[in-house]
């Protein structure tokens, strides 16, 4: 049976098998997209163009400029590379600074402006509602946004729950926030605990008997109580669990996470708490309800536990109707991402400037503007160097 030899090719032959990108094919790209950039940036300034979530049709704004760009049609690969090149570089920036890929985009279309200081000014309120009103337009999110900012200002740690009712409701309270969670085994839905008692053991439980004295104490009138370890023998927590579903006990065991004996005693002394650890003849074994430090509020997050205190910053609770479940994670999003915008804001000041060009005016946190021009530099230097490289 005769065999086809292998003939080695030479470089050059090599070379010329594989396609290259070509620069005429490059720039020819490069004006496609513009123009199609350009069209979708006076659609998203006038709010006329929809993309679907589960079935809903929502506007696009600036907030979803990284959206609104992956959706960008191509007609080609070399259109597809360019637009790609442009899209992880709207990303990278609006990562660094919220509301980054917004301006980006206008600058690579209408071109970088010229130096003006006069462009940066110190946040006010009035500044940081504005930019929300800017990048987030007329919408639900926005007003929740500003109610947040109105009631806890501009660095609450916001977190989400579902609304018993149909509405949305929003509250704030002082507190510290944990990285914790209910213990697995806990199978009962709770988000939070009113005038509850907190116990921190620093520790494991392995033994029922530890808490005895707590839980006989603690069945007299059912007083809420959320203990805190950072770890618990399973029996233990499924004792706590079927007493819970039995009406007996109202006891949460939650487990605490990232954190050492050193760090857990710190938060606890800080924030007077007392801490108990487990070991023969300890005092844990002789707790009673009245030992433990009231607290009025308990709210269990994604992952957290927040525990209202006199010290801290202001945590804010908002809670979602059930008929917005579909777009749950949707309203999250828009409301942490124009949250985020304003706080940074707050804390770096703010940009007002207009494009004339594209008929653009713009409100924005001031890093942004810094952030879209190196990033319109870098991303124009990659794509007209596209001929360099050889496709594979």
């Amino acid at each position: 049976m005769n065999f086809p030899q292998y003939q080695k090719k030479s470089q050059t032959s090599f070379i010329k098998d594989c396609e290259i990108y070509n620069l005429k094919d490059i720039k020819k790209a490069h004006s496609k997209i513009i123009s199609k950039l350009e069209k979708l940036l006076d659609d998203i300034k006038n709010q006329t163009s929809l993309y679907s979530i589960d079935g809903k049709l929502v506007r696009i704004k600036p907030i979803d400029t990284v959206k609104a760009l992956s959706m960008l049609e191509t007609e080609s690969d070399t259109e597809l590379v360019v637009r790609n090149i442009i899209l992880n570089s709207a990303l990278t920036a609006d990562k660094r600074h919220i509301g980054s890929a917004y301006i980006f985009l206008n600058f690579l279309v209408y071109g970088l402006p010229k130096k003006n200081h006069d462009w940066f000014f110190r946040a006010t309120k009035a500044n940081c509602l504005k930019i929300v009103d800017c990048y987030n337009g007329n919408s639900i999110t926005t007003k929740i946004v500003k109610k947040i900012i109105d009631i806890s200002g501009p660095n609450s740690k916001v977190f989400f729950n579902n609304s018993s009712d149909h509405n949305f409701n929003i509250r704030a309270f002082r507190g510290k926030v944990l990285s914790a969670s209910k213990h697995e085994i806990f199978s009962h839905r709770i988000s939070k605990m009113k005038d509850a008692r907190v116990l921190f053991i620093d520790g494991i439980i392995e033994s029922i008997g530890e808490l005895e004295g707590l839980l006989q104490d603690a069945s007299k009138d059912k007083t809420p109580i959320l203990m805190i370890s950072s770890g618990w023998s399973p029996d233990i927590v499924s004792t706590l669990d079927k007493n819970y579903e039995l009406g007996n006990l109202n006891i949460v065991p939650a487990v605490i996470k990232n954190i050492d004996s050193e760090q857990l005693e710190n938060f606890c002394l800080e924030n007077s708490f007392d801490i108990f650890t487990p070991r023969v003849n300890s005092d844990i074994r002789s707790l009673k309800v009245s030992d433990l430090k009231y607290c009025s509020d308990v709210i269990f997050g994604n992952n957290t536990v927040m525990i209202s205190t006199e010290k801290g910053v202001y945590s804010t609770e908002v809670k979602i109707p059930a008929r917005f479940s579909k777009v749950g994670n949707f309203i999250k999003d828009k409301i942490l991402l124009s949250y985020y915008m304003a706080s940074s804001a707050a804390k770096l000041g703010v940009a007002d400037f207009k494009i004339e060009e594209g008929n653009v005016s713009i409100f924005s946190p001031a890093p942004c503007v810094k952030e879209s021009i190196d990033a319109v530099k870098s991303t124009q230097e990659l794509i007209f160097n596209l001929h360099r490289v050889i496709k594979t």
